[in-house]
């Protein structure tokens, strides 16, 4: 060929040629038959006799495959000029490097080496990355000089059955700007399942992805008009959908380089049977005459031809970078002008905003699908992890992240939910497959403040890393409870634990723990991904909840299942958790707001209901005021009593004294620690989450202030009735219940030790 390429490069039909060779599993040869037995050593089979010769064949190498497997793939994206074999080597003399695939259109070349092994097996490829990132620039420079033009040279280091080193993807990593890029088996396939539905535009696809900072070769200009003033310029023009489809506009988010990722955006955001449609339409001279809405991440360059009032007309040069246009609405009509013949012919009209904030974005999106046909919860929730990218909106970020860790739970090979979960984009048949709801359990995420920034449960310093951190210690959790139920969670639906209902319950009791350890134990055992210890934490501590489930009847199980409003969710969660926050103040915060209660004990009569809370209403007042003494020292009632409460102690010692006059001397001359005795209920917990109060109070009360607030009402109310003997029978059950068990753990966390009898 030249001194700058050794083998041989081949175009047009001989691609189609020697792609059947390769998509064959078998390497076939015509051969004399005096040549048969050297043959027959080196491991070829005879196939068939013929008189003077023989046909023979050999199985294929799993590298053999592997290469010949990624030669297809960039075949069918569309690449003109390929190699021919495995005997191409570019370089001048003894710097020569062999190429595995070489793949070439009109402005770029691929260059890739394959890795492969028979099974999964760690294997550290720093050698093989530094040596292709060592020989790239005298392999660009021969090409240089063997086209004698430029392309944008990309080179590959494509894996199969190799667990990569932290190192290798560090590396990768590092080097992605100098277009050196590891694949494993996720991007292949990715590419691979948007080749068969996108052609040669999955080549596209590939390096909007992959040169999402770099230049387009090409500059499009188009005839404009230009409206609005300041931050809020739109552009209005008409283009040929193949400009457009170049390379500039995208689906995905700009940001996201993860194929899987993009690979399930495209797939949701485009309806396959919906494009073959308006490929079919377009094919028949059909035309839309409504706009195409795209927003400009980079900014256009506009000039000025004329004015007409607020209307500029003009000539606009689009954004040069690829992935430069994010189509808010109209991805179906512009992608069905793809493999349509017309997409070179045809003109589409476009309205073009200047780099609108991806809040408005994402609020146009969905103001627009929703006009057209309602956008269903599992679609948004799906489509979150898209629109919200770029969003510097902390609620707009956790919405991102919550869809983000739901469908890698989904994804992730070592997830107990692998492949359980349905998303829009997935195929009927894998759907057919899952029985999970998204939206359920993004709802259960959300709902139980997993990852929510000022819970501080599982958020990790960015939403980003939050996105890890929480898939691993959900992932872990969810493994601990799968492998201790293994039949109930292989039956998904039909069983309860990895039923929607049971992977809701489940998460309620997530948080729960989360919060029990880091109060009661240390965050670390989770934060930390210490596995081990995390796994045997949550057997120890939930151990009562896992044998309760086991000895479980059938009946009891369907129940819990066929609860599935929230209200009866959480009620069924309570008492699962009920023999463990007796003990321990487990799942505490779950009676915040009531629901379900176990009722009084049966030993428990009104008499000895009174005296509990004589002894809780004074211990809790000594409680008090020994910590803000520990606090404050002798500035205690100072500091530490609100103003509003010590008004309110005034008022009630004056009102005494009007009804008994002679108590005067002695009410007025009483002892702070005799004065607070006239506090109510209500301002004992006022006193209690004071903000300068609530740093000596916090470590006795769950370091939570709702949970005091909710604890204080339920016992008020019990107080209240009890302190009129001819007010108890007022109390509903409820009412008694929640009061009696909420002054129990008032009591246990002022350090109270219960009756004897109790």
């Amino acid at each position: 060929m030249s001194k700058y390429v050794s083998g041989v490069l081949i175009k047009n039909s001989d691609l189609d040629r020697v792609a059947k060779l390769k998509a064959k599993p078998v390497i076939e040869e015509t051969v004399d038959k005096p040549l048969a037995l050297k043959y027959k050593e080196q491991n070829w089979i005879i196939q068939k006799k013929y008189k003077k010769t023989l046909r023979i064949l050999k199985y294929k190498t799993p590298d053999e495959l592997f290469e010949d497997e990624i030669w297809l793939l960039f075949k069918k994206m569309g690449f003109k000029e390929m190699n021919e074999d495995r005997q191409l080597r570019i370089g001048v003399g003894t710097n020569q490097r062999q190429i595995d695939v070489f793949a070439k259109d009109d402005n770029h070349i691929c260059l890739i080496e394959c890795k492969t092994a028979e099974k999964p097996t760690k294997k550290d490829l720093s050698k093989d990355i530094r040596e292709i990132l060592h020989t790239k620039k005298e392999i660009i420079d021969s090409l240089r000089e063997h086209y004698q033009d430029y392309y944008r040279c990309t080179f590959f280091l494509i894996t199969k059955n190799i667990i990569l080193t932290e190192n290798n993807i560090k590396l990768a990593k590092e080097n992605i700007e100098k277009n050196f890029f590891l694949w494993t088996e996720k991007e292949t396939q990715s590419y691979m399942t948007m080749t068969e539905q996108f052609g040669a535009h999955a080549r596209v696809i590939m390096y909007s992805n992959l040169f999402r900072n770099n230049k387009l070769l090409e500059s499009i200009q188009v005839p404009a008009i230009r409206g609005g003033k300041g931050d809020n310029k739109y552009y209005y023009f008409v283009i040929q959908p193949e400009k457009l489809l170049s390379g500039i506009t995208y689906i995905h988010r700009r940001e996201e380089r993860n194929p899987e990722e993009i690979m399930h955006t495209y797939q949701r955001m485009l309806n396959k049977t919906k494009l073959e449609s308006i490929r079919e339409y377009v094919q028949g001279g059909g035309y839309f005459a409504n706009n195409i809405i795209v927003n400009f991440t980079n900014e256009p360059i506009f000039e000025q031809k004329g004015k007409v009032g607020d209307i500029v007309l003009g000539t606009l040069t689009l954004p040069r970078q690829y992935g430069s246009a994010w189509i808010i609405d109209g991805q179906h009509r512009l992608y069905g002008y793809l493999n349509s013949g017309k997409s070179e012919d045809a003109y589409i009209p476009v309205l073009a905003f200047d780099n609108i904030a991806v809040k408005d974005q994402a609020k146009l999106f969905v103001d627009i699908n929703k006009e057209q046909k309602p956008v269903s919860a599992g679609l948004l929730w799906d489509l979150y992890s898209d629109l919200y990218t770029d969003s510097t909106d902390t609620r707009q970020q956790e919405l991102r992240a919550i869809s983000q860790i739901s469908k890698k739970l989904n994804s992730d090979k070592d997830s107990p939910l692998h492949q359980l979960i349905k998303l829009p984009s997935q195929s009927k048949d894998i759907q057919k497959k899952a029985h999970l709801s998204l939206t359920r359990i993004c709802i259960a995420i959300n709902e139980n403040r997993l990852i929510r920034k000022k819970e501080n449960l599982l958020f990790d310093e960015n939403y980003d890393n939050t996105i890890d951190t929480a898939l691993e210690v959900i992932k872990e959790y969810l493994s601990t409870i799968s492998k201790s139920f293994p039949e109930d969670w292989e039956k998904a639906e039909k069983g309860l634990l990895c039923s929607n209902v049971g992977i809701r319950i489940l998460l309620n009791i997530l948080r729960q723990l989360l919060r029990y350890l880091e109060f009661y134990e240390d965050k670390s055992i989770y934060f930390a991904k210490n596995k081990d210890r995390f796994n045997e934490k949550t057997i120890e501590i939930l151990k009562p909840v896992i044998e309760k489930i086991k000895n479980m009847t059938q009946e009891e199980r369907n129940k819990i299942r066929s609860d599935t409003n929230r209200e009866m969710i959480v009620e069924n969660t309570q008492k699962l958790l009920w023999d463990l926050k007796e003990r321990t103040d487990f799942g505490i915060e779950l009676w915040k707001k009531g629901g379900w209660n176990p009722g009084i004990p049966e030993n428990e009569s009104d008499e000895r209901i009174k005296d509990l809370i004589d002894e809780t209403e004074v211990e809790l007042k000594s409680f008090i005021i020994q910590e803000l003494k520990l606090l404050f020292g002798k500035e205690w009632w100072e500091k530490g009593i609100p103003s509003d409460t010590e008004e309110y102690i005034k008022n009630i010692i004056k009102k005494d004294i009007s009804k008994s006059p002679w108590k005067e001397d002695r009410l007025t001359s009483l002892p702070q620690e005799e004065k607070l005795r006239f506090a109510s209920t209500s301002h004992l917990k006022d006193l209690i989450i004071k903000k300068n109060n609530w740093v000596q109070f916090e470590k006795c009360f769950a370091k939570d202030k709702e949970i005091v607030s909710t604890a204080f009402k339920f016992y008020e109310t019990l107080r209240n009735k009890y302190m009129h003997p001819d007010r108890i029978k007022d109390l509903d059950d409820i009412e008694k219940g929640l009061g009696y068990w909420n002054m129990r753990w008032l009591r246990k966390c002022i350090g109270l030790v219960e009756l004897s009898t109790l």
